[in-house]
């Protein structure tokens, strides 16, 4: 069984059960199922497809596991990026890697070499017990010029 099918069913059954502890806020198996939904509808509505890279650079370890998920729902390949990179490492795995676009924290976009902020989109708040997709973690800005 792939992990998306796993959290499929986990988010069916489990619904309100913890998946993610973190200090300040617990995510259930139906917020994540929830928003990483919402997360692959926005990259999709961009033009992110199956086979895409998509480069994910961020400190929160729940925008993590949420991106992760939408970009995988797609059928998308996942880059993640350690925010401890040098511009110029991140830059090499840029261009080696060629994503469609960048997840970024909207804190270390000033990381992000200038060339490839053009494909960035920030990722938005993770909320808990959203009561809709429409509300939850999704793109916060488009690329400027589109990807």
């Amino acid at each position: 069984m792939d992990t998306i099918t796993a959290l499929q069913e986990a988010a069916g059954k489990l619904r309100a059960s913890p998946f993610l502890i973190e200090e300040k806020r617990t995510l259930s198996y139906r917020d994540v199922d929830r928003q990483s939904n919402s997360l692959a509808l926005g990259l999709g509505q961009l033009g992110v497809g199956k086979g895409d890279r998509v480069a994910l650079y961020m400190n929160g370890a729940s925008e993590f596991v949420i991106s992760r998920f939408g970009v995988q729902k797609l059928g998308a390949i996942i880059v993640p990026l350690n925010t401890r990179l040098s511009a110029a490492e991140i830059e090499h795995i840029l261009t080696e890697c060629e994503p469609k676009c960048l997840i970024v924290e909207a804190a270390l976009l000033g990381n992000v070499p200038e060339r490839w902020r053009s494909r960035c989109v920030a990722s938005a708040p993770v909320t808990t017990s959203a009561p809709d997709a429409a509300s939850t973690m999704g793109i916060s800005s488009a690329p400027s010029g589109g990807i």
